[in-house]
């Protein structure tokens, strides 16, 4: 197969985000014959090339002629000195006769035609032969939206050009068969922006290369420093990056704001952004500009340096230089702008507000231990996830699978997920030919140290079969998800057997209904001709369990939702999955789960909880109040499931604790007067308390109200210092909180919020907040109370705190106006004091 990529930047040297993605997303693509690149020069004065990066990538480089780069000026001058040289190559391509040939023949001859920004596309098109050839749009930013931040100028000649690039871009993007995304949040922006369905998105994060050489040891950093005559006692902090906007911004922020409160820190400015700033920081003491760097050079300040900073404020997509950072060792202090697009099983950074960040700074380099590990934090998650070795790897398979079902994609793509059970495995893909229905194709993602010996079988169905050194049942099916071309996948484990019917009961339920995001199907254990055979598992929890052995999702819904979710123990997932439709319980979609002697889950990254973990509540449980009510609940349904519930909470009425079930087993952890909720303290013996309590994890009930700040994160810290895992519950979260919420975040303290809006505005903002919506108890086997109603004279209840800011008084002097329309209306008040 033979891939041709088109972009009008070289990728030699590796200088910059832009040519960092194109060397590592395509260095190692694993196709029959070397990717062709084909790119320019936006600077006069150089010669042709045509040279190997590596044995799987070629790159080719065809200048540009004068008279385009005449014309290029005088359009920069046109829209008032701002560079526009790629936002209007599609109109002034042709002054470059030899490069458009080199192009259109590479686009004739390739089976797979990638478009890296979309400036070549309006060029080339006519040439796409769509039924042999895929065609994918590698989108290193939604380009409308950055020319047009760039760009716009009130209906001038800038404002002409962005609305030029979002007509190319959004016909690029409907054209393309795979529009390859660095982040979920750019992938999302396709798919709102330019109507891109989700099944065609797939995210390709930025990377870093983590193979070519280890983190600096201490002789290496002491080497390092000697060679570039830096001081071996002060702490040197780094930033890096090219001449480009958000980078001169962040960069002028530290030379402005951060060095001068941080006197013992040195801040290094590294690479082409510290030539576009003020010469007058060169003045200062603790404040170095490099210029531009080779890699060398580059490298060797990252061995030189103690921590990393990346103070970014705008742009899109994610950072390279985040990921550099983490795969050179180095622990990190950014902004949420900064840290945008890279997800993570644990947070490997600190993050920081605007406001905050010169002191983070000062706090981060005084934590020697928080340091070291987010550095390892960092440092084996980026090997993990962000490897440009492997995202390179994936990425071909991607190509491979979606170029080879073009004309005929499978309706379904079944994934399985594998590890250790190659015999199970065999049996599965044997169940699998005999279905009745047969437009499927499998995904095998294996993670098993040898090779599946079958793999090279014919197995009468089309398998597409990936070996990974990855571990973890979640990434191997978000892998498998990448590579999938069906409208549907259907996940399955090695260890089931599903029956002849499986595949055919589930798309029979998405055709009677095709409003559905997925389908749960039923799982039963033991052996078929086993006169013990039962049914167990999900059977009774209808929808509830989101079961991976047996769970059929739409790929425009999965890819839309960002994939499984990795590191997080509850299905957060399928709450995002459920905004896009439901997802009915099927006792049709049967599969079959035979007890094996090494049937237990491969899943190490999500799973349930033994119920024999003791866990703390730090609440208001026993006070009159919304938190406390939700407590009791949250409480009293773990202890039915079996879990050790221990209770941190305020002083409570007499008698209360016996009534709520929680004698003997609470304990009085913080004051407060009880009116107002405004001075409020953590017990003198809090700590004492935490370390004898001996929890294995640790809810906190927040409000700021009763909790402030500062004894928040003490009380997480305490917590966390005894060995629990802490996760936070804001019930009144509010934007001057994101500074806490980030700094929990940085902790490893996930921060829940019950309001699906808050989530949606933080993420927006760049603060990590999860949703974990409201419950209300089962009340299994009432029945509401029937009485002789008079119809003229209705009751309206309502309940609450009776709270000023509740809105009640304002309830009852608008309940006037309703009894003018219904004049025997009661309004019946069930408030808290």
């Amino acid at each position: 197969m033979r891939a041709a990529i088109l972009d009008m930047q070289p990728i030699d040297p590796p200088v910059g985000g832009g040519r960092l993605r194109l060397l590592g997303l395509y260095h190692a693509l694993g196709l029959a014959e070397p990717a062709v690149y084909v790119g320019t020069y936006d600077w006069p004065g150089e010669a042709p090339r045509d040279q190997m990066l590596t044995p799987d990538l070629r790159e080719v480089m065809v200048p540009l002629s004068e008279a385009h780069f005449a014309a290029a000026r005088a359009a920069t001058q046109q829209a008032g000195g701002r560079t526009v040289i790629d936002s209007i190559f599609h109109q002034q391509v042709g002054l470059s006769p030899d490069f458009l040939q080199r192009c259109r023949a590479a686009v004739v001859g390739a089976d797979v035609v990638i478009y890296s920004h979309p400036w070549l596309f309006p060029a080339t098109r006519d040439l796409l032969d769509r039924s042999r050839q895929l065609v994918v749009y590698d989108a290193h930013n939604i380009e409308g939206k950055l020319r047009t931040a760039l760009l716009d100028d009130d209906g001038g000649p800038g404002t002409g050009i962005a609305r030029d690039v979002i007509r190319i871009e959004r016909e690029l993007s409907r054209t393309a068969d795979l529009v390859l995304a660095c982040s979920h949040a750019d992938g999302a922006g396709f798919s709102r922006l330019y109507g891109v369905d989700p099944a065609r998105i797939r995210v390709i994060p930025n990377g870093a290369f983590t193979e070519r050489q280890p983190p600096a040891d201490a002789a290496r950093r002491a080497a390092a420093r000697k060679a570039l005559r830096l001081p071996s006692d002060r702490v040197l902090a780094i930033f890096l990056g090219s001449s480009y906007g958000p980078n001169i911004e962040a960069g002028q922020f530290l030379i402005d704001v951060v060095a001068p409160v941080n006197p013992d820190v040195t801040v290094v400015i590294a690479g082409g952004v510290s030539e576009a700033l003020s010469k007058a920081a060169t003045e200062a003491s603790n404040l170095i500009l490099t210029g531009r760097l080779n890699e060398a050079d580059k490298q060797a300040w990252l061995d030189a340096a103690d921590i990393a900073l990346n103070p970014m404020f705008s742009g899109s997509g994610t950072n390279i230089k985040m990921l550099e950072f983490m795969a050179a060792g180095l622990p990190i202090l950014t902004t949420p702008t900064g840290a945008r697009g890279i997800d993570l099983a644990r947070p490997a950074f600190r993050i920081a507000s605007r406001s905050g960040f010169a002191a983070a700074l000062r706090d981060f380099c005084a934590k020697a231990d928080q340091r070291a590990a987010l550095r390892d934090e960092g440092l084996s998650q980026v090997r993990r996830f962000y490897s440009w070795e492997r995202i390179s790897r994936d990425l071909g398979r991607v190509l491979v699978n979606h170029q080879a079902n073009l004309g005929a994609r499978p309706r379904v793509s079944v994934i399985i997920p594998t590890y250790g059970r190659h015999p199970l495995l065999s049996v599965v893909i044997r169940r699998l030919a005999d279905q009745a229905y047969r437009d499927f194709e499998v995904v095998v993602v294996d993670q098993s140290e040898e090779r599946w010996p079958d793999a090279e079988k014919d197995h009468g169905i089309r398998v597409v079969y990936v070996h990974s050194d990855v571990r973890g049942a979640v990434t191997a099916r978000n892998t498998g998800a990448r590579i999938a071309s069906g409208d549907i996948l259907a996940f399955t484990d090695d260890d089931c057997e599903p029956p002849p019917g499986w595949l055919a009961a589930g798309v029979a339920q998405f055709d009677a209904e095709p409003g559905i995001a997925g389908l749960e199907g039923l799982i039963v254990s033991g052996r078929q001709d086993d006169p013990d055979y039962r049914t167990v598992t999900n059977d009774g929890f209808e929808g509830i369990g989101f079961m991976t052995a047996n769970l059929f999702v739409k790929a425009s819904v999965f890819q839309g939702i960002g994939g499984f979710d990795i590191g997080i123990k509850i299905p957060h997932s399928r709450w995002r999955a459920l905004t896009h439709g439901k997802i009915p319980f099927s006792r049709e979609a049967v599969l079959h789960r035979p007890t094996h002697e090494n049937s237990e889950p491969i899943d190490t990254e999500v799973q349930l909880a033994a119920p024999n973990i003791k866990i703390a509540h730090f609440t208001t449980i026993g006070q009159k109040c919304g938190i406390g009510e939700y407590s009791r609940h949250l409480v009293k349904e773990m202890d039915e499931v079996g879990y050790q519930s221990i209770i941190f909470t305020c002083d409570m009425p007499s008698g209360a604790p016996n009534s709520l079930g929680i004698e003997g087993r609470y304990s009085v952890a913080w004051f407060n007067d009880n009116v107002h909720y405004r001075k409020t303290s953590l017990s003198d013996g809090i700590d004492s308390l935490i370390a004898k309590s001996g929890v294995d994890f640790a809810i906190i009930q927040h409000h700021p109200g009763f909790l402030p700040r500062d004894q928040m994160l003490r009380l997480a810290t305490t917590f966390q210092k005894h060995g629990a895992v802490v996760a936070v519950v804001t019930h009144a979260y509010r934007q001057e909180q994101e500074s806490l919420v980030t700094d929990l975040s940085a902790m490893g303290v996930p921060v829940f919020s019950h309001k699906k809006r808050d989530v949606i505005e933080a993420m927006a903002r760049g603060v990590h907040l999860l949703h974990l919506p409201h419950a209300i108890p089962f009340l299994i086997g009432t029945k509401r109370r029937s009485a002789p109603r008079d119809e003229a004279s209705p009751i309206i209840v309502t309940n609450g705190f009776l709270r000023e800011h509740k809105g009640i008084v304002r309830l009852v002097e608008s309940f006037s106006l309703v009894r003018t329309v219904i004049p025997g209306a009661h309004l019946k008040l069930l408030c808290s004091l």
